[in-house]
């Protein structure tokens, strides 16, 4: 019996028999994480797990917590505890997991998000399941629903790290502890952490009273990559059509939604199980997102077509192999994708594909760099920084909880707790230019502040709560009158009545259009298609991924069993051309319409900083290209620090600021580039880098290479 099994192998003896026989009773042995979490969570100890996708860690940290509150729990005394998840469909997901074995145990489960937020079902519920924005919106009710939690749940946790929904957080936790009177145990998960030492001071700084113990599975099946090199997008689906001759399950991870639609149809009107082809994307509805879930989860062969949408631990079933189309963003993105695969055997099944078109080569040298580095070295790890965006937010979170009255600095520096950087002459900064820019009223008495004309407004459009850069204006997509998702509201200029194009897999014709609704049908003519406008659907590229590009091709080697004859000598033929280039730091140049471009491999961040030292245009500077109006002479480069003078013209340029961000005094925007500048470890290796070697011309045939 697994109860005997689990005790045997190191679970205390104290635990009851009914949590571990709902939660491991199927099992025929413990994970390293659930063995090793169980006894400190059962304790009361603040656990980190750092444990990879598919390792078991959900069980290995609800289980132990309401084993503690069983008895608690099962009595229905109210929400002990708080389970925080990044998104609304891990939470769905979570429920479905979870929910028929806590019934077992008499103990409730409730979820509340922007789609689901019964009033009725929170007030039953021992457990709750949100979001950081449903939380917000919860403390802000200034009610007692969250008064006896216990223990607070962080699904995901590296999804929070260093960003601005982190730090809302971070200070809704202060924020919550205040309101109980006492601190709570924390349990946080992640699947790809570098640092957790700095992962738990971002997010936990001064809420905890002891030491996070660090819970750390270091078991990883072997990876076995492939690499392909695709001249047409076609070329995918003699590919997959060999994979699913014997029953597999596919999943394949795009960068764009864009790239998503175009795979999907192709796959449709080309492989032999075109019925089996499924897309999941933010801009499909979450009704259809929902369905392609149960719908693949349920098959035995299929390929789903995904976006980031499904980096996660959502349930989608045994996956055999995980194809990546185009580069990651990130290692930390790599990881989750490539975590999703080969659960049900001993080995994960990679195929980094590198699609056609711009950037074929940068595709192809960044995969081989991510394979490259996780042979030889760990993640690179990224300090904690000092934001500010959220914790102007978060002023206005605590002012709509107390109704817009009068509220004193020293109390709007307390819900900040001992979050770094937020001490109290920063608060009063960002309380007097929301005072000077009418979002806040400033009191007769010194140090005071009420609501202003401007937080009326954003109440009024329930725009206080999220910290998300600013979404797009969207219209719906509906196919017999029944919306299948939501697209850029700037694609009214692109189509027309009878216009065809493809969403989610299929070719649609518009049938008719209004300021708020586009009605498809199924295309049935030939004829051309119209691209879709996706603002900001593709990810930048993390500089560090960039720095080891740089770095394999000054000396790496390339992995030929990774590939095919044809495709080992198309690379080896790339990069031999491009190597000279890359020795002893040479800063290669080629002129442009606009001025001298110098191939840095350095981040767009660092790419405009370099151009407006120079006096060069930052518009046309990308993650690989520095632009200004003569060749720089590599003495020119600045050590790192010497940069900031640059960043209040730099602020503009960078990212997709939230609304908060954008509320923020110039200064404090311009510090929080200065954290990302100064903490990106890659930046200053770079810098240093350039300034030792010479400028060097390109060859029309290495340029062409990178374009």
């Amino acid at each position: 019996m697994i109860v005997a099994k689990a005790r045997g192998i190191g679970l205390p003896c104290e635990s009851k028999r009914a949590v571990l026989e709902a939660f491991f009773g199927s099992f025929q042995s413990l994970r390293p994480a659930q063995q090793e979490a169980y006894s400190p969570i059962l304790s009361g100890a603040n656990v980190l797990i750092c444990s990879g996708t598919g390792s078991g860690k959900t069980e290995a940290a609800i289980a132990p917590v309401i084993d503690r509150f069983y008895d608690d729990l099962a009595a229905g005394f109210g929400i002990i505890v708080l389970y925080i998840c990044p998104t609304k469909a891990l939470i769905n997901d979570l429920r479905q997991r979870l929910e028929a074995k806590c019934l077992t145990l008499g103990v409730r489960i409730a979820i509340r998000h922007g789609d689901n937020s019964n009033e009725i079902q929170l007030g039953n519920a021992s457990v709750l399941i949100t979001t950081p924005e449903s939380l917000d919106v919860i403390l802000c009710r200034n009610d007692l629903l969250l008064s006896k939690v216990r223990t607070v749940i962080i699904d995901e946790a590296h999804l929070f790290y260093n960003n601005q929904r982190g730090l809302q957080l971070s200070i809704l936790l202060n924020r919550l502890q205040l309101r109980i009177g006492s601190p709570f145990q924390i349990v946080a998960m992640s699947a790809t952490v570098s640092d957790p030492v700095e992962l738990t001071r971002f997010l936990f700084s001064g809420k905890v009273q002891a030491p996070f113990q660090m819970i750390r599975d270091e078991s990883a099946k072997p990876l076995h990559p492939h690499l392909r090199i695709l001249d047409q997008p076609q070329d995918l689906a003699p590919l997959i059509d060999a994979l699913l001759r014997r029953p597999r399950k596919l999943l394949v991870f795009a960068n764009s939604r864009r790239e998503c639609d175009l795979l999907a149809s192709v796959l449709r009107q080309n492989i032999e199980s075109r019925e089996a082809v499924y897309v999941h994307h933010s801009s499909v509805s979450a009704e259809n997102r929902e369905q392609v879930e149960r719908e693949f989860a349920s098959r035995r062969s299929a390929v789903c077509i995904a976006t980031s949408t499904l980096e996660l631990g959502i349930d989608i079933g045994d996956i055999d192999a995980v194809l990546l189309y185009g580069a990651p963003p990130s290692y930390e993105s790599f990881l989750q994708r490539i975590g999703r695969g080969s659960r049900r055997t001993d080995k994960t099944t990679l195929v980094c594909l590198v699609p056609p078109g711009k950037r074929q080569l940068l595709h192809a040298l960044i995969h081989i760099a991510i394979l490259d580095r996780l042979r030889w070295g760990a993640l690179p790890a990224q300090p904690a920084f000092r934001l500010f965006g959220a914790a102007l937010q978060q002023i206005l979170s605590y002012l709509n909880e107390r109704g817009g009255a009068f509220v004193r600095l020293t109390e709007f520096a307390n819900i900040a707790g001992s979050e770094p950087g937020l001490e109290e002459p920063i608060i009063n900064s960002i309380l007097s230019h929301l005072a000077s820019e009418g979002v806040l009223t400033r009191h007769g008495f010194k140090y005071s502040y009420g609501a202003g004309e401007g937080f009326h407004r954003l109440r009024a459009l329930r725009l206080i709560y999220g910290n998300y850069p600013a979404s797009a204006s969207s219209v719906a997509v509906c196919e017999k009158g029944r919306e299948i998702g939501r697209i850029h509201v700037a694609n009214l200029l692109r189509l027309t009545p009878g216009a065809r194009f493809r969403f989610a897999g299929k070719l649609l014709e518009v049938g008719g259009m209004t300021r708020v609704v586009i009605e498809v049908r199924a295309a049935k003519s030939n004829g051309p298609l119209v691209d879709l406008c996706y603002p900001g659907s593709i990810p930048s590229t993390d500089p560090v991924l960039l720095h080891d590009v740089r770095r394999f091709l000054h000396k790496g080697t390339l992995g030929h069993d990774l590939m095919t004859s044809k495709d080992s000598d198309w690379l080896q033929n790339r990069v031999s051309t491009l190597r000279p280039l890359m020795q002893n730091g040479n800063l290669p140049i080629t002129m442009t319409s606009r001025g001298v471009a110098h191939l840095t491999f350095g981040g767009t961040l660092l790419n405009r900083a370099i151009s407006l030292s120079a006096g060069g245009p930052i518009d046309v500077c990308d993650d690989l290209w520095a632009v200004s109006p003569r060749p720089i002479n590599p003495n020119e480069i600045r050590a790192l620090p010497d940069y900031g003078v640059f960043f209040p013209q730099l602020v503009e340029n960078i990212g997709s600021p939230t609304l908060f961000q954008a509320l923020l005094p110039p200064e404090l925007r311009a510090a929080e580039l200065r954290e990302l500048w100064l903490k990106t470890a890659v930046h200053a290796d770079s810098l240093a880098l350039l300034r030792t070697g010479n400028t060097q011309v390109m060859t029309p045939a290495q340029i062409e290479g990178l374009k």
